[in-house]
């Protein structure tokens, strides 16, 4: 008579898994960190330091100094002129425009990325299409700083 399913595979006790865990923490106790300095943790920064120079050039500097001179005259001194003046019509209506552009540019990113991750299980994995598609909406700020640039150098 040939062996039954449960004689021949024999299922492995919970225990084991549990065993395997302290083996692998114990060999991971037994590595001892270098001491000093550690280059590589200067290399691991090094890498995002661009994007801190651009947020700072393009958007922190450019913010404190429009938000400094939102509340002076031309003069220097403080006024909130420049405040009453925001709710002019043709102020509300830029505002407007501006929020429109933006809800569109938003929407349609997400409804082609979700249209996208529907057409197939095979385009569910390509994660690339979606971080452009979702990058969208950030183009035209990059787009303004390096115009911006392209004024500041001399002709």
């Amino acid at each position: 008579m040939p062996p039954l399913l449960h004689q021949v595979f024999r299922p492995v006790p919970f225990c084991t898994y549990y065993r395997m865990a302290e083996i692998a923490d114990t060999r991971r106790a037994r590595l001892q960190p270098r001491a000093g300095f550690k280059l590589a943790a200067v290399w691991t920064y090094l890498g995002v330091l661009p994007f801190f120079v651009f947020i700072i050039a393009f958007l922190i500097f450019p913010a404190t100094n429009l938000f400094a001179g939102a509340f002076q005259d031309a003069k220097g001194n403080f006024t909130l002129v420049n405040i009453q003046g925001l709710f002019s019509p043709y102020i509300l209506k830029a505002y407007r425009t501006s929020l429109e552009v933006s809800l569109i540019t938003s929407l349609s990113g997400g409804c082609w990325v979700s249209l996208w991750h529907m057409q197939s299980p095979w385009a569910r994995r390509r994660a690339g299409c979606a971080a452009c598609c979702l990058l969208f909406p950030v183009w035209p700020p990059i787009l303004a700083a390096c115009r911006w640039l392209l004024h500041l150098l001399p002709r």
